[in-house]
């Protein structure tokens, strides 16, 4: 679903994906960690045709994300860390653009109505209230209802728990847990190692845009001797453990 090989971009002296080779499959959740400045957004941003590569290829779902940008969008999700919102527009008008940008209307049951998915996410009673008068959180839902509202098959999302409350995380997983199930391939992006450990079939920990790891979150701490997450994040990374 998602084949990444020797992919490198920089921004003028500074190297922020370093040939990175990767493959995630149908249905798996992979977990990409690292710390600020490890190249995670920019490697998000190249899968999702936002900038092009500058050496090496993406493909998802065999189509050449660098060769035909256009149709590589048409089949990803991405939900941004800093989501930039029309914030003039309503939460459902927002929703009927992105639908409408997608040349896509919901139908004959193929896809959940654009009210469907503001109940699910409790913002139904906001649906007519312009986005600058709402809170964080509700920006929040309205930009992963636009990652996830085409059913897309391949799903990129960096830091997607951020200002959600505990009731809009749970129907988050459950979301992300329904799209893995269908086979989609979804890359989740964070610094909360907690969350990630647990719902994550993979983990790959980037530091300086190379891949210093990857692997099952229980091999990976087998491997490397590592009690936690965290610890084995922190020995990677070249950052010591915090001492009790």
């Amino acid at each position: 679903m998602i084949e990444i090989h020797h992919l490198s971009h920089r921004f003028g002296s500074c190297i922020a994906v370093d040939d990175l080779t990767l493959d995630i499959g149908p249905g798996e959740i992979f977990g990409l960690v690292g710390p600020n400045g490890a190249g995670k957004t920019t490697a998000l941003r190249l899968c999702s045709a936002l900038i092009p590569p500058q050496q090496g290829t993406i493909l998802l779902r065999g189509i050449d994300v660098a060769a035909n940008p256009l149709a590589a969008r048409q089949v990803v999700g991405y939900a941004p860390e800093e989501a930039a919102l029309y914030e003039i527009l309503t939460p459902r008008e927002y929703l009927e653009l992105i639908l409408s940008l997608r040349e896509i209307t919901p139908a004959g049951g193929l896809l959940p109505t654009i009210d469907a998915w503001l109940e699910r996410f409790a913002l139904y009673e906001y649906r007519d209230q312009r986005l600058t008068n709402c809170s964080k959180g509700t920006k929040r839902k309205v930009a992963l209802i636009q990652a996830f509202i085409h059913t897309p098959p391949v799903l990129l999302l960096d830091e997607p728990l951020d200002g959600l409350d505990p009731k809009a995380v749970r129907i988050f997983k459950d979301l992300l847990a329904e799209r893995a199930a269908a086979g989609a391939a979804i890359v989740y992006s964070s610094h909360i190692l907690e969350v990630v450990e647990r719902i994550c079939d993979r983990i790959g920990i980037l530091h300086q845009g190379r891949l210093r790891a990857c692997g099952p979150p229980g091999d990976l701490l087998e491997h490397y001797g590592a009690p936690t997450l965290e610890s084995l994040f922190l020995r990677l990374t070249g950052a010591s453990p915090p001492t009790a």
